[in-house]
């Protein structure tokens, strides 16, 4: 019997979009809230990264990794783990 509750791994993660959606929904909060717990006012850029094709900035990367350490910057930027 195949497993279907398999956690796709980070490493296949492609665009922003989909990371910051990994991102978010493990972190548990919603988007909004997500966006509050960065220290964002709302939640339009995350919105025009997950809906809009827009790249994740230095700054978002910045915010989110400072309140969630445990987030890999250079993954969630790039989409490359290592070197």
């Amino acid at each position: 019997m195949e497993n279907k509750s398999r956690r796709p791994h980070p490493n296949d993660y492609s665009y922003a979009s989909e990371r910051l959606r990994f991102v978010i929904r493990a972190s548990g909060f919603y988007t909004e809230l997500f966006a509050r717990q960065i220290g964002m006012p709302d939640a339009e850029l995350l919105y025009l990264v997950l809906f809009d094709n827009r790249p994740l900035t230095p700054l978002l990367v910045e915010r989110i990794c400072a309140r969630f350490p445990q987030i890999d910057a250079r993954w969630l930027l790039t989409g490359r783990v290592g070197e």
